[in-house]
């Protein structure tokens, strides 16, 4: 985020007191919210009250925990339709058959800043494994083949700027743990036109990710494939060549909806 954005405090802090639930986390309380945003508890619990009021968490009386609202539930929803349901049905339609014909996993991700989120996991229903992301989980940006593609978006100047604030953690033995070995990756994905992920996010799981493009030439969206390192270096250089098609395809086909 650059130095010229001035955040308002308040909603910061409620911002703030969100991002404490996830995945390890459904349920908290008052105290343990209170300890993790480093607010007072009173503050905590005047802001918690607001966002339980307008149905952003929700509060168990029985077990005095508080969790995730569904108000959620119903923004995601308005999301996917208006974002990403034209995507979904027209990328489907080709990445079904891969994944059917390599017996692998595909992934439909949508690009939102420096953010990354999967839309669609695609998998023959015959499947021997299935690799499958959360729709809510946020890809690394460091160590995600999707997420290192995303980062295209940006001039250097600004990258630079967004890797100063990204946290290199080292999530296997490949995971890369510096901003300029980053850097120098950004470049190599530039040049080919795509991204790879060798075992960096997860041991033994490597993916390639290819762009989907708006009008405006900006990242909106990642192609993917994901399986175990052993299987996609069988066929790496079929299944890339594939996949370039298929996002050419897709590419194409969305110039046809505005919203895009």
């Amino acid at each position: 985020m650059g130095s010229e954005v001035k955040l308002i405090q308040s909603i910061a802090r409620a911002f703030e007191i969100i991002e404490c639930f996830n995945s390890e986390k459904w349920f908290l309380t008052i105290k343990e919210i209170s300890k993790k945003v480093d607010l007072n508890i009173n503050t905590t619990r005047g802001i918690v009250n607001t966002l339980v009021y307008f149905g952003y968490l929700e509060h168990d009386e029985e077990k005095n925990v508080y969790s995730l609202g569904q108000k959620f539930n119903y923004k995601t929803e308005m999301i996917k339709h208006n974002l990403s349901y034209t995507l979904v049905n027209v990328a489907k339609e080709h990445l079904t058959p891969f994944a059917n014909k390599y017996d692998v996993s595909c992934r439909i991700q949508l690009v939102t800043k420096n953010n990354v989120y999967t839309v669609e996991n695609i998998r023959n229903e015959n499947a021997t494994y299935v690799i499958l992301l959360h729709d809510t989980y946020r890809l690394y940006l460091h160590a995600s083949a999707s997420g290192k593609l995303s980062l295209l978006n940006y001039s250097n100047e600004k990258l630079e700027e967004i890797l100063d604030g990204v946290k290199f953690e080292k999530l296997t033995k490949n995971t890369i743990t510096s901003k300029s070995k980053l850097l120098a990756e950004v470049e190599s994905i530039r040049e080919r036109g795509y991204s790879t992920e060798n075992s960096e996010l997860v041991n033994g799981l490597s993916s390639i990710a290819f762009p989907i493009y708006n009008t405006n030439e900006k990242i909106i969206a990642t192609l993917s494939v994901s399986a175990p390192t052993v299987i996609l270096e069988n066929d790496r250089e079929k299944m890339t060549k594939e996949l370039a098609a298929i996002t050419r395809k897709v590419n194409q086909e969305l110039l046809h909806y505005s919203s895009f």
